[in-house]
């Protein structure tokens, strides 16, 4: 894999049935995976229908632009900006989206405009 650092930062914020689930986001320059198991760095509790190891978002292009990887065995929803992806499957990051993993999972992000020090 690539061991870029993000030029520009991004911000996670993660809902459970329309709620957030913390009250501070997160920002990542490097690359994070997402999904139930307590090694993520983004773990997701009390939603059965995330994967273990669901996606890992990471930045591309000496840290110009993010790409996002779905697990292969992810067998449960995985919605980017309201289009399915397959298990496997790796997408291109907009500035702005929101992931929907699960059934009552969404992790919303956007590029930071605080600036990579």
């Amino acid at each position: 894999g690539t061991a870029y650092e993000a030029q520009t930062p991004f911000e996670i914020g993660v809902l459970q049935d329309g709620k957030p689930v913390a009250r501070k986001t997160k920002m990542f320059r490097k690359s994070f995976s997402v999904g139930r198991a307590t090694d993520n760095r983004v773990v997701i509790q009390q939603d059965d229908t995330v994967h273990r190891y669901h996606v890992v978002i990471r930045p591309a292009v000496e840290g110009k632009e993010w790409w996002l990887e779905v697990s292969p065995t992810a067998s449960n929803r995985t919605r980017l900006n309201g289009k399915d992806l397959r298990p496997g499957g790796r997408y291109r990051v907009p500035g702005r989206f929101r992931l929907q993993l699960g059934e009552s999972t969404e992790v919303r992000g956007r590029l930071s405009k605080k600036k990579a020090a």
